[in-house]
């Protein structure tokens, strides 16, 4: 499992989100999983908090989000960063596969960016079911560009959405959505966005809109 202490000092230079994009992130996850203040919320890999942060703002100064990560020094960054108005989440340095909660404890659980990290990725999302409350919902989430040294091919993105659907439609009954790309945007987003959409900006397929609609188009 990988830690990104060394990183810590720069992380956010390198892998911050846009101006604004955070913001846009965490109303998308209120929106979608339907949390408010009073919710207890888990992320998973919190790190320097790009995704914590703007929650936090977003749900107010009576937050229940928790953190953990592996890294206190990229914690210590989300604890420096804090604004004195806002409580910042609760932390706790452990891993992903071993989490440090009774079960049962969470009303949404967050990941983002950390499982292509673990080794053993389905002890960590076994680790997120246990303490996900009844009725809850865990929400992954990560990005790719062509131009990232360790991005997989276009071929391999395809063939990895695919293979995820039947996962989820396999072994996840809990499962009730797999929303890996957005549909279109109405321009050019010029960022790792413009990689993740079923058709361009002038409705034009992409090969992953082809694969998708044939691997669900039954034979008459």
């Amino acid at each position: 499992m990988t830690t990104f202490d060394r990183a810590a000092h720069f992380y956010d230079q390198t892998r911050g989100f846009p101006p604004g994009v955070g913001e846009q992130v965490a109303a998308a996850l209120v929106n979608l999983v339907g949390c408010s203040s009073t919710d207890r919320i888990l992320e998973l890999g919190i790190g320097t908090g790009r995704v914590a942060k703007p929650l936090v703002a977003l749900l107010g100064p009576n937050h229940r989000l928790t953190g953990v990560d592996l890294s206190r020094r990229m914690m210590d960054r989300l604890v420096a960063a804090a604004l004195p108005e806002l409580r910042r989440p609760d932390l706790a340095e452990a891993s992903v596969t071993f989490l440090p909660f009774p079960a049962q404890t969470f009303r949404a659980i967050l990941v983002v960016h950390v499982l292509h990290l673990v080794c053993d990725w389905r002890a960590a999302i076994a680790e997120a079911l246990r303490v996900r409350a009844g009725g809850g919902v865990l929400v992954g989430g990560w990005n790719d560009h062509p131009r990232w040294v360790y991005a997989v091919s276009p071929a391999q993105r395809v063939q990895y959405t695919l293979d995820a659907y039947q996962i989820a439609l396999r072994d996840w009954n809990w499962c009730r959505a797999v929303a890996l790309w957005a549909f279109r945007f109405p321009g050019e987003q010029h960022s790792v966005q413009d990689y993740f959409t079923f058709v361009t900006p002038q409705f034009l397929p992409k090969p992953i809109y082809d694969a998708v609609k044939q691997a669900n188009t039954r034979a008459p």
